[in-house]
Order: structure tokens, then C-alpha cells, then sequence
């Protein structure tokens, strides 16, 4: 058994010891490489990760790559820190810096000073560009930190450092948004250099509801095609948010999810976008749900299976009636069996056919 467990061992260890060559870090613990980075006298580019989440696509899709693994090595001592076992803790003994988020990658001088914070960005070309942003010592994050703190910051500069410590989880970001409020006027607010502010808002935040408010100019000078898309999609986002919570009867305000629901309506049937009607219909059968009117949801997937029969939107309306329709509407379900196969992509119909063959179980 010990014999086992010590190949086992020795497996996990080439594989983790594999993959930092890989993407050109070293494997030795933080303290090391920062020695390593004083001898050499190389500044020091610190990787905060997860096996999860954002981390698994910097590490598979980014940080593998030759242009960015040239850089790397050619510019730093690169080191790996795992914050599921005690990364977090090291690098605040080692860097005196507490971590939020993962992934974070930094920029450390060989003195332990760190130069410049960087989030997960997607892109290989994006992340170089950051890097070499991190290296200049006029636009690393040290030098924006100061300039926020001497207050010489444009509202673009804010916006931009704003977005930086939000993304990176600072409570700093919350102190900075304060100063861009008072400082940003509304004619600001609806230009494409400050769309940045407001394509990372939430759904019905502030910012969200003056962009419907303005949705005109905002169209105008920021383009239809990308205003639509957002607002769309932070829509698509909250009909997804309230499947999920009928789906598993964690939804607590009824009251308040009918109006979010007629909000919707409102918000989606103004725009222009391709699966506008599907979206509509998504949020008809949760509205009819919620009012207990399976008739009405069933109705709503009759005329989407004479359209295009789309595929999300007859998954979540009988999903939603098996649950809790009755007999009736469970064969009016049922009837809807061979023109959804007909219509359906081969490789859905067998997934199809296991959930009608499970609702006429329950006949």
C-alpha cells in the first residue's frame, strides 16, 4: 500500500513539476524565487492560482503559449503559488500582500516591492501587452497607485484604475468609484471612453438604468451592435438566475420575481438582436409559472415548436411543467413528442426522447 501511494505521489509530482516547465516556472517555493530573483538581480513574476475557474484557462490557454512563455523566462524568475493549500498565506508572509481573487499574476522587484497586479485576462496578445505594461515603470500599477494617490489622475485614468482594483477584489475599489461618481457628470457617462464603467455593471445596478434611460446616445457613440449585446446579455443572465432558483424552489419573493419578470419584458422588447424572441419567450414561461398557469407556459411552447422549436426555450418550459403540472398537462407535453424529435439536431433527440419517455412514466 505505501509502495502505491509513493508512485502515486511521485506521478502527481512530475505531472505538477511537467507543467510549470511547461509555462516556464520554476519549482521552488516563493521565498526561493525571490531569493533567486535578488541574486540574478531579475524582477520576479508571481502566478496566485487555482485548479478551478479562470485559473484553468490562463494556465491551458494563455500561459502555455510560446510568445508568452519567451517573455517570461527571458524577462523573469517565474514561480507558481497553489492558494488551495497556503498560497494565500505565503504570499502575504512573503510579498505583504492579501489576496482576493485567483487568478492574480504580479510583477515583484528583486527588493519584495510589488511593481505591478495583473487579473485574469483573456488573450494571449492582452496578456503580453499588461506584462509590458507591468515592466515600464511609467504605466506599472506602482506608478498608477501613485498618481491616484496624488490625485493626477484624468477620469479616464480613474475609470481604467477603478476597473483594475475591482477586478483584482481591493476594498480600495469601493473608495475609488466614490471619487469617480462625483467627478463623472452624465455627458461623461454616455461616451465610448468611459463604456468601460458601464459594461461592467450589474443588471439593474445605477449605471444599468441610465443606460436605458440614454440607450439612444449610448447606441450612437459606443455602436448599436455592442450596446444591444450587453444589455442583452445581462438580461439572458438574471432569466437563467430565476430558472435556476424555480428550478430548485430557492426562490423566496415571488412578488418580486413577477415584477422582475415584467421588467424584462420592458427591457428585451426593445432591442434589436438576434434571439430577442427566444429570450421573450423564456421569460413568458417563468412569469407563467410563477403565477401557476401551466396552460399558458404549455401555450407559449406551442407556438415556439411551430416557429423554430428552439431548443433552450422547449427545455426549460417542460422542464418547468414536469415539475408541477398536472396529468392534463403532462399529455399535452407528451403530444409534443414527434414534431420536437423531427425538429430537433440528431445528436439532442436521444436526450429528447429519455425525457419524454420519463414524463410518460409519470402518466
Amino acid at each position: 500500500m505505501r509502495k502505491i501511494v509513493c508512485i502515486v505521489t511521485c506521478m502527481l509530482y512530475c505531472c505538477v513539476s511537467f507543467s510549470q516547465k511547461e509555462m516556464c516556472f520554476e519549482n521552488v517555493s516563493l521565498q526561493e524565487a525571490l531569493m533567486k530573483a535578488r541574486q540574478e538581480n531579475k524582477p520576479l513574476f508571481v502566478y496566485c492560482y487555482t485548479s478551478y475557474g479562470l485559473s484553468m484557462y490562463m494556465s491551458d490557454k494563455v500561459l502555455k503559449n510560446k510568445k508568452v512563455t519567451d517573455l517570461l523566462s527571458s524577462k523573469f524568475i517565474c514561480v507558481c503559488v497553489n492558494c488551495e493549500v497556503d498560497g494565500i498565506k505565503v504570499v502575504e508572509d512573503v510579498l505583504k500582500y492579501s489576496l482576493k481573487i485567483t487568478p492574480v499574476f504580479l510583477i515583484v522587484r528583486p527588493d519584495g516591492a510589488i511593481q505591478h497586479k495583473m487579473p485574469a485576462i483573456k488573450g494571449v496578445d492582452n496578456f503580453i501587452h499588461q506584462i509590458e505594461l507591468g515592466l515600464n515603470q511609467n504605466t506599472c500599477w506602482e506608478s498608477k497607485h501613485q498618481r491616484y494617490l496624488d490625485g493626477a489622475m484624468s477620469k479616464k485614468e480613474l475609470v481604467d484604475y477603478y476597473l483594475l482594483l475591482k477586478h483584482l477584489g481591493e476594498k480600495e475599489a469601493r473608495l475609488s468609484y466614490e471619487k469617480l461618481n462625483i467627478l463623472l457628470t452624465d455627458e461623461d457617462r454616455v461616451q465610448a471612453n468611459f463604456w468601460n464603467l458601464t459594461f461592467e455593471s450589474e443588471y439593474n445596478s445605477v449605471e444599468f438604468k441610465f443606460l436605458l434611460a440614454n440607450l439612444f446616445v449610448f447606441k450612437q457613440n459606443v455602436g448599436d451592435e455592442e450596446v444591444e449585446n450587453f444589455v442583452f446579455s445581462l438580461c439572458k443572465r438574471v432569466v437563467n438566475h430565476y430558472y435556476g432558483l424555480l428550478m430548485t424552489n430557492f426562490l423566496q419573493d415571488m412578488e418580486k420575481a413577477k415584477l422582475a419578470f415584467k421588467e424584462l419584458i420592458s427591457y428585451i422588447s426593445c432591442l434589436d438582436v438576434k434571439n430577442k424572441d427566444h429570450l421573450l419567450d423564456q421569460v413568458m414561461i417563468l412569469n407563467y409559472y410563477s403565477e401557476g398557469d401551466m396552460s399558458q407556459v404549455l401555450n407559449v411552447l406551442d407556438t415556439v415548436l411551430g416557429t423554430d422549436a428552439d431548443q433552450t426555450t422547449m427545455a426549460m418550459g417542460i422542464r418547468l411543467v414536469e415539475r408541477k403540472g398536472n396529468k392534463e398537462d403532462l399529455q399535452r407535453i407528451i403530444a409534443f413528442e414527434d414534431d420536437l424529435l423531427a425538429k430537433s439536431p440528431e445528436k439532442s433527440r436521444m436526450a429528447i426522447q429519455k425525457v419524454f419517455d420519463r414524463i410518460k412514466g409519470k402518466m
